[in-house]
């Protein structure tokens, strides 16, 4: 018996769920395959941030003889059970296509990657008028101003395309940022 570590493609943001029916309704179905899960999220004031939406990475105990056919064999089971199951990474060269496996020492380095993410101190005294980056989501990356604070969310003015955009989004996905850092 080998334990490999895969990627899977999912559902977006459907890790938990996926996990849960797993350790309550399949996991004697698929033979106890699935030793430990990686879902690729860290947490900031209770909300979840993927860092990558749709995977779901997996250690599953495999025979020696024949990885690849046993590990696609198991997945095509999955996704019978559970449709959020999409199909395991694969790598492509030519006109072939195998299962990428994910060496042990560069999950654990992920790991306490995801872990620094979530222990980062937030700046939670966030005020109208502060110049803010977006740190999770589908704006992650982008800058702008407060221009209004309610409860946990704050209304930013964003610029995408030359054109000036208010978002609404919760205060755990951004940060405060100086004024000798921000571009705007």
């Amino acid at each position: 018996m080998k334990s490999v570590w895969v990627g899977v493609y999912v559902k977006s943001c459907t890790q938990f769920k996926i996990i849960e029916k797993y350790n309550l309704e399949l996991k004697n179905l698929l033979k106890n395959r699935v030793s430990e899960f990686l879902v690729p999220s860290y947490k900031i004031m209770d909300n979840d941030c993927f860092v990558i939406p749709n995977i779901l990475f997996l250690k599953i105990d495999i025979d020696n003889n024949n990885l690849e056919h046993q590990i696609n064999e198991m997945f095509e089971e999955w996704k019978k059970l559970d449709n959020r199951i999409l199909y395991p990474l694969k790598l492509f060269i030519k006109n072939t296509s195998k299962v990428v496996t994910i060496p042990e020492f560069e999950i654990r380095k992920f790991q306490k990657k995801l872990k620094q993410l979530s222990e980062k101190k937030i700046n939670m005294n966030i005020k109208e008028g502060n110049k803010v980056e977006i740190i999770s989501g589908s704006f992650k990356g982008f800058r702008g101003i407060v221009e209004e604070v309610k409860d946990d969310k704050l209304i930013i003015k964003i610029f995408i395309f030359n054109r000036e955009i208010k978002i609404n989004i919760p205060q755990s996905l951004v940060v405060v940022i100086n004024d000798e850092n921000s571009k705007n």
